[in-house]
């Protein structure tokens, strides 16, 4: 009887906690491998956050709009609309480890894959397409943090500047960051 109600007990905090919790499995991306099969490349502004129900679904969803200031690769509009799963209604969050998040007012480089038969956008790698711009205190040089972990060892030994971060978060020079989505550009149209 004490083992029914505990197996139950178990159920239950389980059953509960599911929104709170998940497992997500993705393949480690470099940024050449990002560059390749993203459809835009983009720097911007995050300047809106809204959740939602999906039509389609009913799913939970979050729509995150980014002004731009900077295109990498493709077209795009000026603004882009980004729809990732996962987001906060009544009073709760719901998270997909994994994905990307986003703040009203951040500044973003974004890898970016456009949805199938709809309006919006993906990020590519889903968080590893994602690199916040900040400025470094110490040499106030803008600096792209990436909570993805896109960049190998090769990477860390080319410039001291690079640290790696116990929590696996993972900064370079922005410059850097663009040099490397530009090489990885040029060798994908010269046949590389």
């Amino acid at each position: 009887m004490k083992i029914t109600f505990k197996i139950i007990m178990v159920l239950l905090l389980v059953g509960t906690a599911t929104d709170f919790c998940g497992a997500t499995i993705t393949k480690k991306l470099s940024v050449q491998q990002l560059s390749k099969h993203s459809d835009c490349i983009v720097v911007g502004v995050v300047s809106d956050v809204k959740y939602e129900r999906s039509k389609a679904t009913g799913m939970l969803i979050t729509l995150t709009t980014v002004t731009l200031s900077r295109t990498l690769k493709g077209s795009p509009a000026m603004t882009v609309v980004i729809q990732t799963p996962g987001g906060r209604e009544n009073g709760r969050t719901r998270f997909v480890l994994g994905m990307p998040s986003f703040e009203i007012g951040e500044e973003v480089v974004l890898f970016l894959k456009k949805r199938s038969l709809s309006e919006y956008y993906g990020v590519a790698g889903w968080s590893q397409g994602k690199f916040t711009v900040t400025k470094d205190p110490t040499s106030s040089q803008k600096v792209a943090v990436s909570d993805g972990g896109n960049y190998s060892p090769r990477f860390y030994s080319r410039n001291k500047e690079v640290s790696s971060r116990t929590n696996s978060n993972l900064e370079i020079p922005l410059d850097m960051l663009f040099n490397d989505i530009t090489q990885s550009l040029s060798s994908k149209k010269g046949g590389n």
